[in-house]
């Protein structure tokens, strides 16, 4: 299988995708399994929902609010641009960069995490996370 499109308001049954996946603006997507598996880059336009964990390449989003009921684990970036991003569980990254709001349910690993934040029309204001591993010393 190639890259796949998931039409606006549409919902998908997806396992493995060999490619990219692009989500429309309101669409649903259920896995086969439990977990969603792109081998690249997953692209969302507008609100998504993804009903179990997703695992892929590189995550970007654009203008809408993103669930995600499961882990969300990338080797790359997360993006959202003006939008949202929520994981119920945990979320691994190497770059995570959100504008408007990230909630993380479960544990969360990144080299680097931004969130802009703002209550007013002005620029927003950027927080750098300090998301890591707990550490653990030997008993």
């Amino acid at each position: 299988m190639g890259d796949v499109s998931v039409d606006s308001g549409a919902t998908a049954k997806l396992g493995t995708v060999e490619g990219n996946l692009r989500v429309g603006e309101a669409a649903r997507i259920d896995p086969e399994d439990k977990i969603i598996q792109v081998t690249g880059r997953v692209s969302c336009d507008g609100d998504a929902e993804f009903h179990g964990s997703l695992s892929c390449a590189e995550f970007s989003a654009r203008h809408g609010k993103i669930r995600i009921e499961g882990d969300l684990n990338t080797k790359g970036e997360v993006k959202v641009d003006d939008g949202q991003l929520a994981v119920d569980g945990s979320l691994e990254a190497t770059t995570v960069t959100v504008d408007k709001a990230l909630r993380i349910g479960g544990n969360a690993r990144a080299d680097w995490t931004w969130v802009a934040h703002s209550k007013s029309r002005e620029w927003p204001k950027w927080t750098r996370l300090m998301l890591e591993a707990p550490s653990t010393s030997p008993a």
